[in-house]
């Protein structure tokens, strides 16, 4: 969790691997990455994350290409 001048961001590292990661899939509240050995831990994890943050918005997943869009984040 990283604080800014306009709130908080959240460094997620490999527990959210991409944005798509905190959409919902058919069947489940999120799209889980690929590789995750506990289901109900790992949407816990993006919970937490997305609690911390605010909003999705607010995540930096760990290897989307998206985070590096922006040039800055304040």
């Amino acid at each position: 969790n990283v604080e800014t001048a306009s709130g908080p961001y959240v460094i997620a590292g490999d527990a959210v691997l991409c944005y798509d990661n905190l959409s919902p899939s058919m069947d489940a509240d999120y799209l889980l990455p690929g590789r995750h050995k506990d289901t109900a831990e790992t949407v816990k994890s993006i919970e937490r994350i997305l609690a911390l943050a605010g909003t999705p918005a607010r995540v930096l997943p760990g290897h989307d290409e998206r985070v590096f869009r922006k040039k800055e984040y304040s």
